[in-house]
């Protein structure tokens, strides 16, 4: 929780990576992230208000991750990052299984 900033690169075990995806929105924390443009990642980290996207340029990166240690004024959507918390997700799982 007193992380300055989690990290997400995605790989071949995108499962795991996804995870901790998961974990960091639910505990607000800021995530360093190389994900593809068009991800369900950069999508989620989007809403949160959590996302410090990275390009795979090293110039551009460098600016990016500069900008972010020294102007950190992330403000998380908690509304949003709530719904993450492993207690909110119990009770949604328990309103569907009631339905079947």
């Amino acid at each position: 929780k007193k992380a300055k900033a989690g990290i997400l690169v995605t790989n071949h075990l995108w499962w795991c990576s996804f995870a901790k995806m998961v974990d960091y929105i639910a505990l607000q924390i800021p995530v360093i992230a190389l994900v593809p443009e068009i991800s369900e990642a950069k999508t989620q980290l989007s809403k949160a208000n959590l996302g410090v996207f990275l390009t795979n340029d090293t110039d551009q990166d460098l600016k990016i991750l500069n900008n972010f240690f020294q102007n950190t004024e992330i403000k998380p959507n908690s509304e949003f990052c709530a719904r993450y918390l492993a207690s909110n997700q119990v009770n949604s799982f328990i309103k569907i299984i009631s339905k079947l």
